[in-house]
């Protein structure tokens, strides 16, 4: 688990949980997704922390939690979603597509890409859903 703060007191108390893309991260190439997730960090001033398992979060404050899943019956597209001002973003991979299965949301969110069957990874849906609260001034 690698675990990153921002801690900006002026701003919206944003926390983002990712999972480490399953098959394709390995401790050869795993520097290179913590790349892509430290980069969020800095770049919208939030709190990440990215896990192999659900177990291995820790420290969730007390906060809705946003889970970013692939469109399905129960999810809201982004496009028409509210933000909170303070929230928990969870966005899964392959292992645990849904991460409503696994811990308590407030909403499920989801974006569609146009490429049928080939969903985005959770750096690229993380950065997507960040620049949507940034341009809605959160």
């Amino acid at each position: 688990m690698i675990l990153y703060n921002h801690k900006q007191a002026s701003r919206s108390r944003v926390h983002l949980i990712a999972f480490y893309p399953y098959p394709e991260t390995n401790p050869g190439n795993q520097a290179d997704q913590d790349f892509h997730y430290k980069s969020l960090v800095y770049t919208y001033g939030i709190n990440c922390q990215v896990v192999y398992n659900p177990e291995e979060v820790i420290n969730l404050p007390d906060l809705p939690l946003i889970a970013l899943e692939e469109p399905h019956h129960a999810t809201t597209d982004l496009r028409s979603f509210s933000h909170p001002a303070d929230a928990i973003y969870v966005v899964g991979n392959s292992r645990y597509p849904r991460p409503s299965d696994y811990f308590l949301a407030a909403h499920r969110v989801s974006i569609k890409a146009p490429g049928s069957g080939h969903p985005l990874y959770g750096d690229q849906v993380a950065a997507i859903v960040m620049n949507d609260r940034m341009y809605l001034d959160l």
